[in-house]
C-alpha cells in the first residue's frame, strides 16, 4: 500500500490484502483488520467500552485498565462445625476467589457438654450412661445417668418407705439405713415377786430369736414388812417380825391385802355407835346370821381351832365354830373390835362375828 499503480493497469494498489488486527485490553479487546485508503495503510478496530469498576473476581479487567479483578472486596466466612468453626475471608486470585479459613482440629465428642467437640455435625453422641443406684433399703432402686441437651440427669428415683419397720424379716422397710429397727418382740415374763423379769424376743438378722428370760435372784429372807415377795417364794413378808405391821411400809406397787389397818378403820368407821354388849350367846335364829350353821356359839377363844366340817352338813353353809372374845369390860361394838389384830391368825373371822353382833343390836 504505496499509492502506485504498480502494475500499470490504471489502479494503484488493488491487489493490496488487508491484515487482521486487535485493539483495546481486557473486557475492551475488539479484533478489526487494516486497509489501504490513499497509498496509506489504516487500522480498522474499535475496542468496547470499559466498566466502571472491576470488583468480580473472574480473571477479566472488565474496566480494562490492565489489571484484572483490582476492586475485589474480601467477604467474611467461617468454616468448619462445632468446635472446630472458625472465621476467615475470602481472597481473589488469578480468577478463583479463595478463603484463608482453617477449622480447628477435633477431639472426642464423650462429654455432657452441648458442644459438638468431634465436629461431626452430631452433639454429646460419645456419652454413655453409667448405671446408678439410689435410696436404701426397700427403697433402693437403679437407673442411669443420661446426657440431656448438654445436662447429665440422674435418672433414679428412690422408692417410698414405710411408716415403720416393725417386722422381723431382715429389710430396711423405713429405708432409714437400719432394718427392722421398730421390732417388738413378743415378750416372755419369769420369776416370782421381786426376782420376775420380763424380756423381748430379739430380732438378729431378719429372724426373731427366742426370748431368754432369766428371773432375779431373791433375797436371803423376806423380813421386810413391805408386801414384797422379797426372796421371790410365791410369799409377801412371811418373815416379817411384826405381823400386825405387814404391809405397813409398802409402797404404791404393794399388793392389796397389804394395809388391813386401814381396812378395819374403814369398817369400824362404817358403825354407829350402840348400845353395850351383854356377854350372852347370839340369836342364831335372827336373819342377820343368816350364813351360820343354826348351831350356838360357845365362848372358845378366838384363837382356837375350828371345828371340821361335817359332810352331812348342807354344803353352801359356813360352819364357823369361833365364838366372840368375852365382852367384859367393854362398852360398845368399837371397843371390843379394837381387841383385834389386824393379820393376826382368824383375825378375818373374828371380825366377821363382831360385824354381825353390831347389826343384831341394831336390830
Amino acid at each position: 500500500c504505496d499509492g502506485l499503480d504498480d502494475a500499470c493497469d490504471g489502479t494503484p494498489d488493488e491487489d493490496y490484502a488487508p491484515r487482521p488486527l486487535t485493539c483495546g485490553r481486557g473486557a475492551c479487546l475488539a479484533t478489526g483488520e487494516t486497509a489501504c485508503l490513499d497509498g496509506a495503510e489504516r487500522d480498522r478496530c474499535a475496542p468496547t467500552a470499559p466498566a466502571d469498576a472491576d470488583g468480580t473476581c473472574d480473571g477479566i479487567d472488565d474496566d480494562c485498565d490492565g489489571t484484572p479483578d483490582e476492586d475485589h472486596a474480601p467477604r467474611p466466612v467461617r468454616c468448619g462445625l462445632g468446635a472446630c468453626a472458625a472465621p476467615g475471608e475470602t481472597a481473589c486470585l488469578d480468577g478463583v476467589e479463595l478463603d484463608d479459613c482453617a477449622p480447628g482440629a477435633p477431639t472426642p465428642d464423650d462429654d455432657c457438654d452441648a458442644t459438638d467437640d468431634d465436629c461431626d455435625g452430631r452433639v454429646d453422641e460419645g456419652f454413655r450412661s453409667t448405671p446408678l443406684s439410689c435410696g436404701v433399703g426397700a427403697c433402693a432402686r437403679t437407673g442411669g445417668r443420661r446426657c440431656v441437651e448438654g445436662a447429665v440427669v440422674q435418672g433414679c428415683a428412690p422408692g417410698d418407705p414405710a411408716p415403720l419397720d416393725a417386722v422381723c424379716d431382715g429389710i430396711d422397710s423405713d429405708c432409714d439405713g437400719a432394718a427392722d429397727e421398730d421390732h417388738a418382740g413378743r415378750r416372755v415374763s419369769c420369776g416370782v415377786g421381786a426376782c420376775r423379769r420380763s424380756v423381748a424376743a430379739a430380732c438378729v438378722a431378719g429372724v426373731e430369736q427366742a426370748a431368754e428370760c432369766v428371773p432375779g435372784v431373791g433375797a436371803a429372807d423376806d423380813t421386810t414388812c413391805d408386801g414384797i415377795d422379797d426372796d421371790c417364794d410365791g410369799i409377801a413378808d412371811e418373815d416379817c417380825a411384826d405381823q400386825g405391821a405387814i404391809g405397813r411400809d409398802a409402797g404404791p406397787d404393794a399388793m392389796p391385802d397389804a394395809a388391813p389397818d386401814a381396812m378395819l378403820d374403814s369398817l369400824l368407821d362404817a358403825l354407829p355407835d350402840a348400845a353395850p354388849f351383854d356377854s350372852g350367846p347370839l340369836d342364831t335364829s335372827s336373819q342377820d346370821i343368816g350364813l351360820l350353821d343354826s348351831a350356838p356359839l360357845d365362848s372358845a377363844p378366838l384363837d382356837s381351832e375350828p371345828t371340821p366340817f361335817d359332810a352331812a352338813d348342807d354344803r353352801d353353809a359356813v360352819r364357823l365354830d369361833y365364838a366372840p372374845p368375852p365382852l367384859d369390860g367393854f362398852d360398845t361394838p368399837r371397843d371390843c373390835m379394837s381387841r383385834i389384830t389386824p393379820g393376826a391368825p382368824g383375825w378375818p373371822a373374828a371380825l366377821a362375828l363382831m360385824l354381825i353382833a353390831a347389826l343384831r343390836r341394831r336390830r
